[in-house]
């Protein structure tokens, strides 16, 4: 993140990138033709309306030379019974192994769809002889969002740091005015700088206002409100996707935020790391915290704070966050997991107090066991570990209910069922855990799997700095 203190919280780092976006919403075949041939395999190359390619490979029978991609989608549209909706690239990619590449790579940079140049004012200075206040500039990025089952209010995910700054002269240290701008729109701003210090902005017609709902410090994460959706609404601009699941080491991502505040902008990269946990100096610059992140090494730079980490579906991966800036060390920088993210940021909208809530179990667990697994369907590989309850307090909620020893499977909150197969599940699944709810932690103790339940008690929870 920059801004006109020249204050440096968290440094990030990405590359510009120009996207046109008519090639990437709808891509449609154009045509498909025949490429090389060993009477076994075929190749085809499929033509897109937006210029990709992609290659396909089709494995006939010793007699099937004159097969064709047309004669096995309208074989398949016959006996499965489509109809007219089901089309060809629906067959590729249900049936078809091919080089999705260049494909992909447009689904996710059409994160460019939820990604806002985000602008947050602080006051500086103040002309005692007029009262005139001059104002710093903190330029970061943010993620449109809309929490489940929400349609007529959008809000913006971004980081604790784009809108905080430990210098401002406002009583809580937040920003006063915070404003942004979708992709593709006129998102100029020009400053004057006053004779007392400081500056004033000016934006151009395409800014929306927003309003700041709430934060954590602890955990980076900011969410604001917009206040006039609707230059949204009439924009191709989209709330973002989730990805629910994990990240997963090798797969390609995109960072896309606003550098050195110029603009919109996008990097690729892979997931160097799936989950490892950074300790720095938190916003105040005092603070010391501690927080799950997935490492990449796509190349961000100061700006990109907020923005988005998007995988090949076009999926919210993560929330750029950091950066190792040192001497000897290249592609190290960080994203807060979107998951979690968004759990914390539903948690402060729901209760409204500007802060984050969560029930403090004192329960300690530890990971019994760890070990790589591979999925044939998805040909990822994913760690898979297997947590113990290792120590339990005796105030804790849990006490002379689980049992030290226990294997923690899962927990259901609801009618949901969360897997516990990392060490980190339980802590983040206390974000969505309401007051007085009844949870179920479903264990293996001895030989037997039982199902505890647990009264979240409103009486242990904590409000999260």
């Amino acid at each position: 993140m920059k801004n006109f203190f020249k204050y440096v919280l968290v440094i990030v780092v990405c590359l510009a990138c120009t996207i046109a976006y008519n090639a990437l919403l709808d891509p449609s075949i154009v045509s498909i033709s025949k490429g090389t041939s060993n009477g076994v395999y075929d190749s085809y190359i499929i033509k897109y309306s937006n210029g990709k390619t992609d290659a396909i490979t089709v494995k006939n029978g010793e007699d099937g030379q004159d097969i064709s991609v047309e004669d096995l989608y309208n074989a398949t549209k016959t006996a499965k019974g489509y109809g007219d909706d089901y089309t060809i690239l629906d067959f590729i990619d249900e049936y078809m192994s091919f080089s999705v590449e260049e494909k992909d790579e447009a689904n996710a940079y059409l994160g460019v769809l939820s990604t806002v140049e985000v602008y947050c004012e602080f006051p500086t200075s103040t002309d005692y002889m007029t009262g005139q206040k001059g104002y710093g500039l903190s330029m970061g990025a943010g993620v449109i969002y809309q929490p489940s089952g929400v349609t007529d209010t959008y809000y913006i995910l971004t980081n604790f740091h784009v809108v905080y700054n430990s210098q401002s002269l406002s009583a809580d240290n937040l920003a006063t005015k915070y404003t942004c701008f979708i992709y593709g729109s006129n998102s100029n701003v020009s400053k004057t700088q006053l004779s007392n210090g400081g500056y004033t902005f000016s934006y151009s017609s395409d800014a929306i206002n927003c309003t700041y709902v709430g934060g954590s410090m602890e955990n980076d994460i900011a969410v604001l409100k917009v206040e006039n959706s609707t230059l949204i609404e009439n924009s191709i601009a989209r709330p973002a996707s989730i990805c629910q699941d994990d990240a997963v080491v090798g797969e390609t991502v995109v960072a896309i935020g606003n550098p050195q505040g110029l603009g919109t902008s996008v990097t690729k990269g892979i997931v160097s790391v799936d989950s490892e946990y950074l300790t720095m100096k938190a916003s105040d610059n005092l603070t010391i915290i501690s927080f799950r992140a997935v490492r990449i090494d796509a190349s961000v730079n100061s700006g990109n704070s907020g923005g988005g980490l998007y995988n090949t579906k076009g999926q919210l991966l993560g929330i750029v966050n950091s950066k190792i800036q040192a001497t000897g060390v290249e592609g190290m920088a960080f994203a807060l997991p979107a998951v979690a993210s968004t759990r914390i940021v539903d948690n402060i909208i729901q209760n409204g107090t500007k802060k984050a809530i969560k029930p403090i179990l004192k329960l300690t667990t530890m990971v019994n066991s760890s070990k790589a697994v591979y999925n044939s369907e998805t040909k990822n590989i994913k760690v898979v570990e297997e947590i113990k309850v290792s120590e339990i307090d005796a105030t804790s909620i849990c006490y002379n209910k689980l049992q030290v020893g226990d294997i923690i499977q899962s927990i259901q909150v609801g009618s949901v069922e969360y897997k516990i197969d990392r060490d980190f599940r339980l802590d983040e699944l206390c974000w969505i855990m309401q007051k007085d709810a009844v949870v179920y932690f479903n264990v293996k103790r001895a030989e037997n799997t039982l199902s505890v339940p647990i009264v979240i008690d409103g009486a242990c929870f904590n409000t999260v700095s």
